[in-house]
């Protein structure tokens, strides 16, 4: 028998000769028989390729152990155990059955599976909704005095717009009013602001809203400044223009709105005149 043959490769010796043989999930495929050439060296990978990715070729007896945990892992019942590790966190449980949505559909696209277990699971609650901060809401955190931390992700999060985990994350030590080398690392900074934000709201009588929601405002922000979609896509590194959209077409409601009110203080303010000319 030849040595150092490749995985999955065997010698098969019949008739006088040497044949070469890959085999893999009960299957197998004559190869050149000469490792060395490059016949070989192109059919050896895209067998392996193959058969790491070919649901077929993986298919195991039906009734054996085997069997029992694949359809389990294919089923959503699998998919809900896994949710329970998020079990208090409504909104992590939300995304995580999402993704594993998408993770499926892409399977089912590409022959990894046949189903999409997570697309029968029921949702867990509503999906929460991170409005804009008001004004007076931003004004009310504002004057709360936060710490100072805190008060630096507030502001670098309302004037940027940029996600909480990329402001937390790059804050630098000198804003945490520490030198501790525990706070060295960006994820340490990111969970002591993680944890102060929402004591600081809870001061405020700010507990209902979210960092989240600062992005919001600071897009609808810029598309009151007359900003262009793209400009604001630009700045909040949003990929489609569906989010974009909302705060343009607020800003355009609002500016309609103000012009509207404007005509008819306009109108009511003849109205006025001719009903005292009546009285006269």
């Amino acid at each position: 028998m030849r040595p150092n043959l490749p995985r999955y490769v065997g010698l098969v010796r019949a008739k006088g000769s040497d044949y070469l043989y890959f085999r893999r999930h009960g299957q197998r495929w004559r190869l050149p028989d000469d490792p060395a050439t490059p016949e070989f060296q192109k059919a050896y990978p895209e067998l392996l390729g193959r058969t790491n990715f070919d649901p077929v070729l993986r298919r195991v007896a039906d009734g054996s152990v085997a069997a029992l945990v694949r359809d389990y892992r294919g089923s959503d019942e699998f998919i809900r155990e896994l949710r329970k590790g998020f079990a208090g966190k409504g909104r992590t449980q939300q995304l995580f059955g999402q993704v594993a949505s998408l993770l499926f559909n892409f399977a089912v696209d590409n022959d990894y599976c046949e189903t999409n277990p997570a697309s029968r699971m029921k949702r867990v609650g509503r999906a929460r909704a991170y409005r804009a901060w008001t004004d007076a809401e931003c004004g009310a955190f504002e004057a709360s005095n936060p710490v100072r931390h805190v008060m630096t992700g507030y502001m670098l999060g309302r004037y940027t717009g940029q996600r909480r985990g990329d402001v937390f994350g790059r804050i630098s030590p000198t804003y945490l009013g520490t030198r501790s080398s525990s706070l060295s690392k960006p994820g340490a900074r990111r969970d002591k602001l993680q944890q102060g934000l929402p004591q600081a709201l809870h001061t405020a009588g700010l507990a209902h809203l979210h960092f989240h929601g600062l992005r919001h405002t600071a897009g609808a922000a810029l598309a009151e400044a007359g900003c262009s979609e793209k400009e604001i896509m630009a700045v909040l590194g949003h990929k489609t223009l569906s989010m974009v959209q909302k705060y343009t077409a607020g800003a355009r409601r609002k500016r309609l709105a103000t012009s509207a009110i404007a005509k008819l203080e306009g109108t009511g303010t003849g109205t006025e005149r001719e009903s005292a000319k009546l009285d006269e």
